[in-house]
């Protein structure tokens, strides 16, 4: 990694931070056939890979993991705590 001239980080992180990314917040996975998904409906139920305790795993959208989070509330929305 070449080093960059005094400041260009600088300028780079500023550039930044007006920048926007979707995160995903990954609650578990499910194998679901492809016939079973043309009958979903509201109320049915999918088991997942984790426990309900468990963390979930945030992802940048279209990339890996970023970090870990639990669900929670705040003034009255769901949201994530990152962990």
């Amino acid at each position: 990694m070449s080093k960059a001239a005094p400041g260009a980080l600088e300028q780079r992180s500023r550039a930044m931070r007006s920048e926007s990314v979707v995160l995903d917040a990954i609650a578990g996975e499910a194998e679901v056939a492809v016939e079973d998904v043309t009958t979903l409906a509201v109320g049915d139920v999918l088991k997942l890979d984790r426990a309900i305790g468990e963390p979930l795993q945030v992802r940048m959208r279209g990339g890996g993991p970023v970090c870990s989070a639990r669900l929670g509330a705040l003034q009255g929305r769901a949201a994530l705590q990152l962990i």
